[in-house]
């Protein structure tokens, strides 16, 4: 397809209107990360591998759509009768098709971008994750907003779609990134668990990514709405916890350590053997996770 000079301006616009939320969020997120831990570059290359990692996504999903002659009316359910495929079609859709090809991409994107040496904390996996979770979203809004226009929607529908997608995703894919770019730290860091944080870097953004997409595609009006916030706030403190963690461990307050909502043990014991924390810190963690005793059997002796 070759875009006239009229639709090149048209996505220009909505490109640059997409980056203004993009500029918006990263401003604010950078209130939660204020310290300098890696280059400028290495954040604006990321932001850039976003922006590639959409483009591929875009023209693989929309080639597997023409190859399995679907288009987007499927998802659409009868709100008035709620059947069964009303929601398995939705639901197959945001987990099994758009989740996965999105985070796939930029997993393996990501993977690749942590064997630079100045990825060397757990904090800037969770920047550079982020970043690239920004130009992500700065292309898939400005496809959207075109979309939306071309499809004639109203001036307030097309503002309404504007305001809610630059707010609610821009802010959905930087906390995607982070999630997975903190989890590839981790296996970055620790050899022994390197597959087990992989599998979870590329796992947890899926489950995210499809909870709200789900949550967008059932409409149920502003339920919708006020269930995306949650979920984009229990995230958002997911990663505040986790920062203060670090920086409890990086300044040695080590009695400070709290256990992370949704945390595992051996995830707290990469950052402290990174740090090269004493014994005492580690006891900490058993005093936080416990192991499990085993379960005693009954034993009984058999008279003669």
């Amino acid at each position: 397809m070759v875009l006239s000079s009229s639709s090149f301006s048209l996505y220009l616009l909505f490109f640059v209107v997409s980056f203004l939320f993009v500029l918006s969020w990263a401003s604010f997120l950078r209130l939660y990360t204020p310290r300098r831990t890696i280059h400028h570059n290495y954040l604006i290359a990321s932001f850039l591998y976003g922006i590639g990692a959409a483009l591929m996504a875009f023209f693989i999903e929309r080639a597997l759509l023409f190859l399995l002659k679907l288009d987007f009316t499927f998802l659409r359910p009868t709100l008035s009768a709620v059947e069964l495929r009303d929601l398995v079609l939705p639901a197959a859709f945001a987990f099994l098709f758009a989740a996965v090809i999105e985070e796939s991409i930029k997993f393996f994107i990501l993977r690749k971008y942590f064997s630079v040496e100045s990825v060397n904390q757990i904090v800037d996996g969770m920047k550079v994750g982020l970043w690239l979770g920004l130009g992500f979203a700065c292309v898939e809004n400005a496809f959207y907003f075109v979309n939306f226009y071309g499809a004639g929607e109203t001036a307030r529908g097309l503002l309404i779609t504007i305001v809610l997608r630059g707010i609610i995703a821009t802010l959905a894919h930087a906390l995607y990134g982070m999630v997975m770019g903190y989890y590839l730290a981790l296996a970055k860091f620790h050899r022994m668990y390197t597959s087990h944080f992989r599998w979870l870097a590329w796992r947890a953004p899926i489950l995210t990514h499809g909870g709200f997409n789900f949550l967008l595609l059932i409409n149920v009006g502003a339920v919708s709405v006020v269930l995306l916030m949650a979920l984009l706030i229990v995230v958002l403190l997911w990663y505040r916890q986790r920062k203060n963690l670090e920086m409890h461990v990086s300044v040695g307050g080590y009695s400070m350590i709290v256990a992370p909502w949704l945390a595992e043990r051996i995830e707290l014991e990469v950052l402290l053997a990174k740090e090269k924390a004493p014994i005492e810190a580690f006891q900490r963690i058993l005093d936080l996770f416990p192991p499990k005793q085993a379960k005693r059997i009954p034993y009984t002796v058999k008279g003669v």
